[in-house]
């Protein structure tokens, strides 16, 4: 080669050389595998991957064939006009032929740099820039916004629960006069397939952004859904301070009693209902409820309504300086109400008969306007309005006024005020006994059994009933309590695996309470339900694992119910101390699946005396032995794992 350049002068001709003289037309004429050949060859120099001096920047040539045999660039003006995936977004389509060929694939992807489209990383990069903190930071043509939404529409479609917190804090809608964040904006009615005539009606009062009417037939509504736009009326949550202030306006006394038995103990918990949250609100509430109509009234009836079936008014929490929740410093609270029950509360919205506003403490239910009959079943049944009885007022000013106040809110807490009953019920027994000491033994018997015919007492319900009453209405969200549960029992305990037995010992309050909620003191055996004479209902919880045997971690959890059986004295007899077989209650344990709404009784056969009887359980309460005797056996099993990989290690 040196000879031919030195004596003949011929030019030494290197791919430096020769590649950028190539056009899209001396391309397109050659066939797919010269190509593929051409690109073998090349691929070191385009590449730099042994001579990094002598490489040669391929993307400046028309090297990507089409689906339509032309060629073209990978970019144009430092913009990508292809992508490996192919997009249906992207009119440019890379041949087929040439991708399927791993000389094609590898020389486009390590010398070109083409990529696989990822419309969420665009999002990221070439849109998300243009926009600011807030309104005022965002200065955006609205047509450059709705070429936006088509790269939005197409990231939706890859993952939208992304995109969705990508543009949360993003003001990238427009209401017609600023840039909002989509949380903030509503989608009007009129973009939408369905239509709620009551949302309608008393979201179209209020003075809220609205997504601007410019973006209709261009962008689906479902767009803005996905995003995070409202269409009905949103929730919220306020902060405990505002809560707190409220709470302690409304009430000081209640609002000191939920601080030291529930708010300044270590944990808390919400235990029933399972949706209630105690900073609960709804947006715009206030305008919601300043209607000029008993109408207007009337429709935010119907869409606070729909609000209360999801998120309750009042809930119970219990706080403990455990998180077992089963010591001495553990305390209860029931009827907290929620922000949303003290704003209703406390604010004068709902009409009476005379036309009148009123707060649901001031008027009597009966004296509501007519225009509410067959409305708010839900949030009516819930709300805090006046007494009905008149004899409960002439009760209350009977008294001396520094007991009234006292009395009135008594009344409205009604387990507070049967707390108080039943203390003073035993105190009333026990002076009577007293007294009772020098009456004869026929005169003790005559009065006994006067007592026993008198006490009236609610029939023992069917297995429908009970079923219906202790069906699992959110399956994951028990699962995963019961797990949490559990799993706190086991924080810092040192384990041992149980031994399976089966005796009857003295169960602790809480798993007899859990017993009588599920089965109102019913045999889960023989169905027989025994009343005492106080007319509540006697019964023996029965523990499957003797308590002795059961290690100290796995405790914490008992009072979920899952160790117990309610048993009437005959059963438990026969439960503690006969023969049995409860293989089959074994194999249902490790094979039932407890469906959710499912209001049958789950039946476990079992052996006593050599004879086949049944166990009879609540979803709730199988759900909470399945999942102890899984979680704890998956628990043994980890550890036992860890043993031996240290003893191997």
């Amino acid at each position: 080669m040196m000879y031919l350049t030195h004596h003949f002068g011929l030019p030494v001709l290197r791919w430096r050389d020769v590649l950028p003289r190539l056009t899209a037309e001396i391309l397109e004429e050659q066939t797919d595998e010269w190509l593929l050949n051409l690109f073998d060859t090349i691929y070191s120099t385009c590449t730099g991957v042994f001579r990094s001096k002598e490489k040669v920047d391929a993307k400046g040539i028309p090297f990507v064939r089409l689906q339509d045999g032309s060629h073209i660039r990978c970019q144009y003006d430092g913009m990508a006009q292809v992508y490996l995936n192919n997009p249906m977004s992207c009119k440019n389509k890379i041949s087929a032929a040439i991708l399927q060929d791993q000389r094609g694939r590898n020389f486009y992807v390590d010398a070109l740099g083409i990529e696989e489209y990822n419309a969420i990383r665009e999002l990221k990069d070439d849109v998300l820039c243009f926009y600011g903190e807030d309104s005022d930071d965002t200065d955006i043509q609205f047509e450059d916004n709705l070429e936006h939404f088509e790269l939005i529409e197409r990231a939706l479609k890859e993952n939208a629960a992304e995109v969705q917190r990508i543009l949360a804090n993003v003001p990238i809608v427009w209401d017609g006069q600023q840039w909002k964040k989509p949380g903030d904006c509503y989608i009007p009615f009129a973009f939408l397939d369905h239509s709620d005539l009551t949302g309608q009606a008393v979201l179209s009062q209020l003075n809220v952004p609205w997504v601007s009417e410019d973006y209709y037939g261009k962008i689906p509504a479902e767009v803005f859904e996905k995003i995070g736009c409202n269409i009905g009326i949103k929730d919220i949550l306020v902060d405990c301070c505002t809560y707190d202030d409220r709470l302690q306006r409304a009430d000081a006394s209640f609002f000191e009693m939920l601080q030291k038995r529930v708010l300044y103990k270590r944990c808390q918990r919400v235990d029933y209902p399972e949706t209630w949250d105690m900073y609960h609100s709804i947006d715009h509430l206030q305008d919601i409820l300043c209607s000029n109509s008993v109408e207007m009234s009337v429709k935010a009836v119907d869409l606070i309504n729909e609000k209360v079936k999801k998120h309750p008014l009042y809930g119970k929490m219990t706080g403990s300086h455990s998180k077992a929740f089963n010591t001495t410093t553990t305390d209860s609270v029931n009827h907290i109400p929620s922000m949303l029950a003290l704003e209703l509360s406390g604010t004068k919205w709902l009409y009476d008969k005379t036309g009148t506003l009123q707060s649901p403490a001031d008027i009597k239910k009966s004296d509501l306007a007519v225009q509410y009959s067959g409305h708010g079943a839900e949030i009516f049944a819930q709300l805090p309005f006046k007494a009905e009885s008149e004899a409960v007022e002439t009760v209350i000013q009977s008294v001396e006024e520094p007991y009234q106040a006292f009395i009135s809110a008594m009344l409205k807490r009604p387990d507070e005020l049967r707390l108080m009953c039943e203390t003073y019920q035993k105190l009333q027994k026990k002076r009577q006994k007293e007294t009772d000491k020098t009456q004869s033994l026929t005169e003790l018997l005559e009065k006994q059994s006067s007592a026993q015919t008198e006490v009236e007492t609610e029939p023992a319900p069917d297995d429908e009933t009970l079923g219906e009453y202790g069906a699992v209405r959110n399956l994951k969200h028990r699962e995963k309590k019961l797990e949490e549960n559990f799993q706190e029992g086991l924080e810092g305990q040192k384990t041992v695996a149980p031994r399976l037995r089966y005796t009857c010992s003295e169960s602790n309050h809480e798993e007899k309470a859990f017993l009588r909620a599920q089965y109102f003191g019913k045999c889960q055996i023989c169905g027989k339900q025994i009343i005492r004479y106080d007319g509540k209902p006697y019964f023996e919880a029965c523990n499957i694992l003797p308590t002795d045997s059961i290690p100290t971690a796995y405790k914490q959890s008992i009072s979920e119910g899952w160790n117990s059986l309610c048993l009437c004295p005959n059963c438990a007899a026969e439960f503690r101390y006969g023969k049995k077989n409860l293989s089959e209650l074994v194999r249902m344990i490790q094979t039932y699946n407890v469906e959710e709404e499912d209001e049958n009784l789950i039946v476990c056969d079992i052996e006593m005396q050599g004879e086949k009887r049944s166990i009879k359980y609540t979803g709730k309460h199988f759900l909470a032995l399945q999942k102890a005797i899984g979680f704890y056996d998956d628990y043994i099993k980890k550890k036992t794992d860890t043993v031996k990989d240290e003893s191997d290690g």
